[in-house]
């Protein structure tokens, strides 16, 4: 029977958007042999990057070696490894993640021979990961196999985990030109290491062509001497940025706690339309310049827990408020452009402390076309001093300022509530239980950076369960109880829950983030 090769391109449409849905594309495998030969490639595009347990991950360590050469299968003792399969995978291989091959086997002959078949193989290679143990000859065996300049060149994402320090950017310099897409994982090692890494860093944006996005997050050990030093480097990294006139996007989370960041390079950032600054240290002297930039492409804008520093000895509280100031200027800049905020304070407020009051003063007055805010749930009632806040008959005068904003900010479609540490949030129940209900009713999307408890879920669920696209959260690791949960929660309509596998562990329990989709 012929196949109508206009359902063939439907049913392509259908589970390229079903990409992150790993158990419906592995549903749709059994269907029939149409769906089969439409789903297999879309499965086959990102194999390591289906967010998938290590055992279920190590499943298709034997296909990619069913793959390699007779010579090679011989070479290793898998001559006998069955070789017939249904369809050629590593063709349609766009996506490798070298460090993940790593940690899933321990065999470096093992581990070049799937890298080598799959940069000879593959139609085409846009996204590559790995860290810095890989071993440097195992990197040039593979970047020097015949042709693979070529592939190489297609390259626009990449990803790199500075770990071992055995591969440097200097390495990749002489490889990659066309990367779009930048994310480093910065570990800490001898003052020595970090400054030569960040010289290779500054070398390779400059050798790329065409530059758009650059995450970097700085991790450090949790004692070192070298993460209380001056990195000379730091201040040169983001001006070398500037000078990228592509570049679209920039994330930078932590930093030395001996520097400062100067945030001038941001002068010549015409084309940025995303900016996030998170736990870095910031130079109160250097943010005067904020009141007079303007990215006049800039949409969203996010300042988390920065440490905010300054040798004029002005007292802390003199200096806070000033910060504030240039904050709400740069705000004001960008009121007609400006579609998300984040920005929560880099420690707990004081008692009588109303800094987001002026924010949402000035959020409400200035910046109205807002679709998402994200602020720390603690925040909304960190001016009250406590034994007010204890009182619950005094949280209508805070919930109102916030109302008041929602209110002027129409377009306002996601809000994003930001917990403690350990993903706690600060407040009592009941405290939250009210928050929840005072929030628009047109919300779309809600988000909680924390852990909360299925009282606080129903609640959602009964007052804006109608409007809401999706909503994500913490909660502990039972998602057969959980999805129980919901089930009886919503006996009328049905939900989707997902759920990160990555598990994280906080004192005494384990928790997942969950997403719940109700469309």
């Amino acid at each position: 029977m012929t196949v109508n090769p206009f359902l063939n391109e439907i049913l392509q449409i259908i589970f390229n958007n079903l990409d992150d849905d790993i158990d419906s594309l592995f549903s749709s495998l059994f269907v029939n042999k149409n769906w089969c030969e439409n789903v297999i490639p879309v499965l086959w595009r990102r194999p390591f990057g289906h967010n998938l347990e290590t055992t279920k991950m190590k499943k298709i360590i034997p296909i990619l070696l069913s793959q390699i050469s007779l010579q090679e299968r011989i070479n290793l003792g898998l001559e006998n490894i069955p070789t017939k399969t249904m369809f050629n995978y590593v063709w349609f291989i766009q996506q490798f993640d070298i460090s993940l091959l790593c940690s899933l086997i321990y065999d470096n002959e093992y581990i070049m021979a799937i890298s080598k078949t799959i940069f000879m193989k593959t139609k085409r290679l846009d996204e590559l990961t790995f860290s810095g143990n890989f071993k440097k000859k195992l990197c040039k065996n593979i970047f020097t196999l015949p042709n693979l300049q070529m592939l190489l060149n297609h390259i626009t994402k990449l990803k790199f985990n500075t770990y071992g320090f055995n591969l440097s950017f200097s390495d990749l310099s002489i490889y990659f030109k066309n990367i779009k897409d930048l994310t480093v994982e910065f570990l800490f090692e001898e003052y020595k290491n970090n400054l030569k890494f960040f010289e290779d860093l500054i070398e390779f944006i400059s050798v790329q062509n065409n530059l758009e996005y650059f995450n970097l997050n700085v991790n450090p050990p949790m004692f070192s001497d070298d993460y209380n030093r001056h990195m000379e480097k730091w201040r040169g990294l983001f001006f070398k940025l500037s000078e990228s006139h592509s570049i679209k996007y920039i994330m930078i989370k932590g930093c030395f706690n001996g520097e400062q960041t100067d945030l001038n390079f941001l002068f010549n950032c015409s084309n940025l339309e995303e900016l996030h600054l998170d736990s870095m240290i910031i130079d109160f002297d250097q943010m005067i310049c904020l009141k007079d930039i303007y990215l006049p492409k800039l949409f969203s804008f996010s300042l988390l827990d920065c440490f905010i520093i300054s040798g004029s000895g002005k007292r802390y509280e003199e200096k806070f408020f000033k910060w504030l100031d240039y904050i709400m200027e740069f705000l004001k800049n960008h009121s007609n452009n400006l579609k998300e905020l984040k920005i929560i304070s880099y420690r707990e407020l004081r008692e009588g402390q109303n800094y987001l009051k002026s924010i949402l003063d000035t959020l409400s007055l200035y910046c109205q076309n807002l679709t998402l805010i994200g602020l720390k749930l603690e925040h909304i009632f960190g001016y009250m001093k406590r034994f007010e806040r204890d009182n619950l008959e005094n949280v209508d005068g805070v919930l109102n300022e916030f109302k008041s904003f929602c209110n002027n900010c129409p377009n306002l479609q996601k809000i994003i509530l930001f917990a403690s540490i350990y993903y706690n949030f600060n407040l009592s129940e009941e405290l939250i239980l009210i928050f929840i209900r005072s929030l628009p009713k047109s919300l779309k999307s809600l988000s909680f950076e924390g852990v909360i408890e299925l009282n606080l879920l129903e609640e959602i669920m009964r007052n804006y369960i109608d409007n809401l696209i999706n909503l994500d959260f913490y909660y502990y690791i039972c998602v057969d109880v959980l999805k129980s949960e919901i089930d009886e929660m919503t006996k009328n309509r049905k939900l989707i829950l997902r759920y990160d596998k990555k598990k994280i562990d906080i004192k005494w329990t384990s928790i997942y983030r969950y997403f719940l989709d109700f469309n």
